[in-house]
Parts: structure tokens; C-alpha cells; sequence
């Protein structure tokens, strides 16, 4: 007699092994990862809810309040982000640490406005700073050799716009905001000095302390003597960190004003 074929079993004894195995490693993990999730009740988290939305919200006016006040000055004259000057020529800084990525419409818009403002017989200076790979020496990268530049130039609002767009492009470093200043400082006329960054202070690859930054901002203070106009335009988290309203004397000092725009989360 013919024997018969064996049944084809659609599991067979090595794969439910296997899925009994996966079932209790998934079982084991369970238990202990259980005391880890949080035991919140629903009021729990309509509290937490209510906090985060808060934050959120103040965060959220803080920097419409800041681009309101940038939009009303487009229509004041020759108001330059937040000052008002007599000096012909003008100085904007454009800061390139990597973080600034974030940033580039927020510059754009900036430089655009400046480069619509300036007065027909004043004349500017485009600088990109950073520091090196070691972040002990700066970095300048001056738009048509460092040269002031008419500003009653046709092409001139785009010509800057694709300085900076060229810029972003390229590789990006840290942040020496006290070296930049100090250089800008050393132009023997007086000038108005726009210092664009999202960054806080760093030196040596470190974020420079609260007192560090007093000391930069107190020998830049004591090298300018009230010369040069300086004002900083602080992005996103630096807007509101202690070291931004550590660099205020840095500006009032001359004339200037630090002004924030927050980054909405």
C-alpha cells in the first residue's frame, strides 16, 4: 500500500516557535518600560496644555510686536531698522556662523530694507564675518573688495541681495561678535554700523559667559567712544537670551539700539 504524503502545514513548528518568542520579548519590554509613561489624568494634561499654549502665545506676540515695529519704520524717512542717523555712510554686517541657515529671509528682508533707505548721497559697505575652523581668528568677507559703494546705484538693492545669497551658499563658521565690531570701528570716518546675528558670542569654539561678554562689550565701548553708530539685530533664541541684553551698552552707548526678533517655535 502507498504511503501517504505528509500534510502541509501553513506554521510550522520553527514558526510559531518563533512568533511565541517575538510575543514575550514584546511582553518583557512592556514591563519594563511601564513605569517610565507618564500616569497623567486628563486634568493633568489640559494643565500642561494650557501652559505650553501660554508660552507659546507670548512668544508668538513678542515677535509680531518686533516685525510690527520693523514694518512701521519702512515708511519713516530715512529710519534704518530701528535708528535715525546723519551719517553718510553705513556699515552692515552680516553674520555667518552656521546657525544663520535659519535665518536667510529674515537677513534678505533686512538688507533689502536698508540698501531701499539709504540716503541718495550716503554710500555702504557690505561685510560677511565669521571666524576660522578654530575659531581664534575673524573671518571677513567684504562685497566689491571692502569698498563703500554709491548708494544712488540702480542695481544696488539687488546686487547686495546676491552677495549675501552667494554667502549662504559657502561654508559657514562660528561667531566672533566682539572681533567684527572691533574691526568695523577701525574705519577712520565715522559710520552707522548694522550688525546682523543669531548667535550668541563664541571664542575658542566656546560660548563666551555673561561676563566675558561685559568685558568684550566695556573695550569696545572704550575703543569707539561714542564714534561709530552701532546696532544689532538679534535672530531667533539669541533674541531673548541674557547675553543679548548683556551687549545693550554696546549700542546705547553710540547711539544705536539692539533690536530682537524672536523665532517662533
Amino acid at each position: 500500500m502507498r504511503r501517504k504524503r505528509p500534510a502541509l502545514g501553513v506554521y510550522s513548528a520553527s514558526a510559531i516557535d518563533l512568533f511565541a518568542s517575538a510575543l514575550g520579548a514584546f511582553v518583557i519590554i512592556t514591563i519594563i518600560a511601564l513605569p517610565y509613561f507618564p500616569n497623567l489624568s486628563r486634568p493633568d494634561l489640559e494643565d500642561q496644555l494650557s501652559k505650553l499654549q501660554a508660552e507659546l502665545d507670548s512668544t508668538t506676540k513678542q515677535r509680531d510686536d518686533a516685525l510690527d515695529a520693523l514694518s512701521a519704520l519702512r515708511s519713516t524717512g530715512q529710519a534704518l531698522i530701528g535708528l535715525e542717523t546723519d551719517l553718510k555712510r553705513f556699515q552692515i554686517a552680516v553674520d555667518l556662523s552656521g546657525s544663520i541657515r535659519d535665518y536667510t529671509d529674515d537677513v534678505r528682508e533686512v538688507v533689502s530694507l536698508v540698501a531701499k533707505r539709504l540716503p541718495a548721497d550716503g554710500a555702504v559697505r557690505l561685510v560677511g564675518w565669521t571666524s576660522d575652523s578654530t575659531d581664534t581668528q575673524l573671518v571677513l568677507r567684504d562685497w566689491r573688495n571692502g569698498q563703500y559703494i554709491d548708494a544712488s546705484i540702480p542695481s544696488l538693492r539687488d546686487d547686495m541681495i546676491a552677495q549675501v545669497n552667494q554667502w549662504f551658499t559657502g561654508e559657514l563658521g562660528f561667531t566672533p561678535t566682539f572681533a567684527t565690531p572691533e574691526h568695523l570701528i577701525s574705519q577712520p570716518q565715522a559710520t552707522s554700523i548694522l550688525l546682523l546675528t543669531d548667535g550668541n558670542p563664541t571664542r575658542n569654539k566656546q560660548v563666551m559667559t555673561r561676563a566675558s561678554v561685559e568685558r568684550g562689550v566695556e573695550r569696545i565701548v572704550s575703543l569707539n567712544r561714542g564714534r561709530h553708530q552701532i546696532t544689532i539685530l538679534a535672530l531667533g533664541e539669541f533674541a531673548n537670551s541674557t547675553i543679548a541684553s548683556a551687549m545693550v551698552p554696546l549700542t546705547s552707548s553710540s547711539g544705536g539700539n539692539l533690536i530682537s526678533i524672536p523665532k517662533v517655535p
